[in-house]
């Protein structure tokens, strides 16, 4: 995995307006313009904030965590080949989805417009194109090539991969079949076509290995806030504790997670191991562990102010 090690600030000001009741999300910066951080208020008032209850439930994990916003879910992939694509999801009849694109490793970061007016998964293909699954006008799932680093996109196979259901906050879809969870979907991890992973709002995870037929609740960790998993055994958590807001974890085997380094920020968003590096997007910032997520490189890039989003198809 070739990621600069002084990786990716991503900075960048979403304001997320959803039927004037979810507020407002502030990222740390817009168009070069230096924004301070969203203050930190009651989790009542801000439904992105985790207020810790004070109970602790082992490992440093701490008790419920509060229901998270969907349209500000955070998709994360890269490739060998330094090509790393951020995306938030949006919703089909509201916010739009923000993409972010970076060619050099997380150096330099530039937002691209695919034509999709909610993102449900994103992909770096190891010959360095992008392929993303996306919601149309009619909020119906398309398939999205792009092999210009997201200037222009055109049309493609959903394939045979998981992504949620942009008509259901409790579907995932394999390929075409839409299966639904029982809960509300943050995030999903396809493994292959019959087995994956999906996050829940409220901080859950749950499992299937029969095509989504049957789900079972995952044990081991709970508030977590992002998770994603590369094999059936190994994966990595963002997990709100009481004394951090985004603390790592890994697993080995599936169920036991072993807690490692926290990472400064608020609200961890999403997090994916790549190469045996592991990228984490915490509020606006994505940060890189080479050490198995004991420690994390502080980003210093920031997107290009100049950057304008392409409207090409």
């Amino acid at each position: 995995m070739a990621v600069s090690k002084a990786l990716i600030r991503v900075l960048v000001v979403l304001f997320l307006v959803l039927d004037g009741a979810l507020g407002v999300l502030a990222w740390r910066h817009v168009s070069g313009d230096a924004a301070t951080s969203a203050p930190i208020v009651d989790g009542a008032d801000n439904p992105d904030v985790f207020v810790p209850d004070g109970g602790g439930q082992g490992d440093g994990a701490s008790g419920d965590v509060s229901a998270q916003n969907p349209a500000t879910a955070t998709m994360i992939d890269a490739n060998a080949q330094g090509v790393v694509i951020v995306a938030t999801a949006g919703t089909c009849d509201g916010a739009a989805p923000t993409v972010l694109v970076s060619e050099d490793g997380g150096t330099n970061f530039a937002p691209v417009k695919p034509p999709v007016s909610r993102v449900l998964a994103v992909n770096a293909r190891t010959d360095g194109g992008l392929d993303l699954v996306g919601a149309d006008d009619a909020c119906e799932a398309i398939g999205l090539n792009s092999r210009d680093g997201g200037a222009t996109w055109t049309d493609s196979s959903v394939g045979t991969g998981w992504y949620r259901d942009p008509t259901s906050a409790t579907g995932v879809v394999v390929g075409t079949t839409s299966v639904d969870t029982g809960c509300e979907v943050i995030a999903v991890s396809g493994l292959n076509p019959r087995a994956a992973r999906v996050s829940c709002a409220d901080g859950t995870a749950l499992s299937t290995d029969d095509a989504g037929q049957t789900w079972e609740a995952m044990d081991g960790l709970s508030a977590v806030r992002a998770r994603s998993f590369s094999t059936a055994a190994r994966g990595v958590a963002l997990v709100q504790t009481n004394d951090c807001s985004a603390t790592a974890f890994v697993t080995t085997d599936g169920d036991t997670w072993d807690q490692r380094g926290c990472i400064d920020g608020q609200v961890g968003r999403a997090v994916v191991e790549l190469g045996g590096r592991l990228l984490a997007s915490v509020d606006a910032v994505v940060s890189e562990s080479a050490d198995g997520g004991l420690t994390w490189n502080q980003p210093v890039a920031e997107v290009e102010p100049s950057a304008e989003p392409s409207d090409a198809a």
